[in-house]
Order: C-alpha cells, then structure tokens, then sequence
C-alpha cells in the first residue's frame, strides 16, 4: 500500500528521478541541488524537446518551488554524485549552513566555494 493512502494525502508524482538527499528547501519556495547529481544522465537521461534542467524546473513549480538554485556540485562522488544535502543546510531562520572541509585530499573545494557565492548572491524570501 502507498503510504499517501495510509494517511490519507494526495499523493503527487515527478516526470524525474531524485534521491531525498539531492534536494534541500527552505520551506518558503527555495529549493537548492547540483546539476552532477539531477542531471546526471544515470538517473535523468536527455532526451529530445526542452533541457533536463527546464523541464525539472518546472516539475518543480507543481510542488510550491518558485525558485531554483543549482549548484555544480561534485560529479566525481562515487555514491550520489554530489548529493547536495551532505554540504549544504537551510536553518530555521532561512539561512544555509555550509559545510567546510579542511582535509587537501579531499575535492569539494569548488563545490563548498560555489556554496559560500550562492549565501552571498541568492534572493530568497529570507536572505
């Protein structure tokens, strides 16, 4: 049985493939991804007619998202190819947390400095 059934809510569907994790939002019409993780053609191949990023885009709007923001993310990950919610947070007060990574064998430094430009460069309703 569809757990939207158990609790007796409508159950919604997207025309795309994504893992919770690839996914954050402030709650207020935000939403935060990669573009290594959700365009990834493993799990949202091309095919003919508008981009994989517009078409998921406006998916999106049907769930209350009014605003997109795309990180590139880190597509050389082995597991979820940049899940956004392993570097990213939205607080309760709208704000993001942004996870730093002092370790030089690691390779997120692109990704974690795209992060700190979208803090200082997005407009959400809290920011």
């Amino acid at each position: 049985m569809v757990l939207s059934a158990i609790l007796d809510i409508p159950r919604l569907q997207a025309p795309f493939v994504a893992e919770g994790g690839a996914l954050i939002t402030d709650g207020q019409g935000t939403l935060v991804t990669t573009r290594s993780c959700l365009l990834n053609p493993n799990r949202n191949p091309p095919c003919a007619g508008p981009s994989r990023q517009s078409r998921i885009c406006e998916a999106l709007r049907s769930f209350g998202i009014s605003k997109v923001i795309w990180l590139e993310g880190e597509p050389c990950e082995p597991i979820t190819s940049g899940h956004v919610d392993g570097y990213v947070l939205f607080t309760s007060s709208g704000r993001l947390l942004v996870e730093s990574v002092e370790d030089e064998q690691v390779s997120f430094g692109p990704l974690i400095a795209g992060c700190c430009q979208l803090s200082f460069c997005s407009h959400s309703a809290k920011w």
